[in-house]
């Protein structure tokens, strides 16, 4: 079982499913983000406020199917 402390520490972004994944409830997940000042970056997902927010990543989270063409499949090569 993971604890929070590391699932912050191995991820750069977490949400309440991967918690829930690793047998924390979510109860503890969001008592854990408001006493750690988590940064919540889109809809059920957070980073910590010390992280460089990847707005790609964030969108391709919420939107899987979404495409990246142009400049940002460029960016997202390098």
């Amino acid at each position: 079982m993971n604890t929070m402390k590391q699932l912050v520490q191995d991820y750069e972004y977490i949400t309440p499913k991967m918690a829930e994944k690793s047998g924390i409830s979510k109860f503890k997940f969001y008592k854990y983000v408001h006493e750690n000042g988590l940064e919540q970056v889109s809809h059920g997902i957070y980073t910590s406020d010390e992280q460089w927010v990847d707005e790609l990543y964030v969108l391709h989270q919420r939107s899987p199917k979404a495409v990246f063409s142009h400049d940002e499949a460029f960016y997202t090569i390098i």
